[in-house]
């Protein structure tokens, strides 16, 4: 009787620490594509950082950005403008 209590009162903790681990197991080796907008961002965010960090001279980044929006935002449609502020 006393170890079908210890069961009871363990039960729920195992069972979520199962849950947990199936669910960090899964994020982590899912084969679906999911959130590709965040990797779109990232590829983004990576391709800045890499100019950043990598490019031979020195920029001024917020320049460069400002100089760059205006060229993505016409990308869209030819009617489509970026005025800045």
């Amino acid at each position: 009787m006393d170890t079908e209590k210890r069961l009871r009162a363990w039960l729920p903790l195992l069972l979520a620490l199962g849950v947990a681990l199936g669910i960090f197991i899964g994020n982590t080796y899912s084969v679906f594509n999911f959130g590709t907008e965040k990797t779109r961002s990232n590829k983004f965010n990576s391709v800045i950082q890499y100019i950043n960090e990598s490019y031979v001279d020195t920029i001024d980044m917020s320049t460069f950005l400002e100089d760059a929006i205006p060229s993505v935002v016409e990308g869209l449609d030819p009617h489509s403008r970026y005025f800045t502020s």
